[in-house]
């Protein structure tokens, strides 16, 4: 087998569509015109542009905060 084969073997990850959003977050950016921006990667599920996500346990936002994803 080639490498060129063995690559083209390779399945695409799964995405888990279907499962409770997780959404770790990475970082918490401050700025002045927006407040805080939390920044993180989508593990499971799929967001959307406009959505609104409320945060239950973030260490720099209140408990209850809201965002809009904006990509």
């Amino acid at each position: 087998m080639t490498l060129l084969e063995a690559l083209g073997s390779i399945l695409p990850p799964t995405q888990l569509v279907n499962e409770t959003l997780r959404l770790p977050l990475q970082d918490v950016h401050m700025t002045g015109s927006t407040g805080s921006v939390p920044v993180g990667c989508v593990e499971t599920s799929f967001l959307k542009p406009g959505t609104e996500v409320t945060f239950d346990n973030p260490k720099a936002l209140k408990s209850g905060d809201r965002a809009i994803v904006q990509m």
